[in-house]
């Protein structure tokens, strides 16, 4: 996906441009949810997991 954004964006016009900028939001959530995720369950591993 990032690859797709980074090499249509130089030619993309007001619509495209614009799902490119949803399409890098989109995927901007979802590893924010994963590292997110990912922090959470380390942290409770280092507490023993209570």
């Amino acid at each position: 996906m990032t690859t797709n954004i980074v090499i249509e964006m130089g030619y993309a016009a007001e619509l495209h441009r614009e799902a490119l900028i949803a399409t890098a939001v989109v995927l901007f959530v979802f590893i924010l949810i994963i590292n997110l995720s990912v922090s959470l369950l380390n942290r409770r591993n280092l507490n023993g997991g209570n």
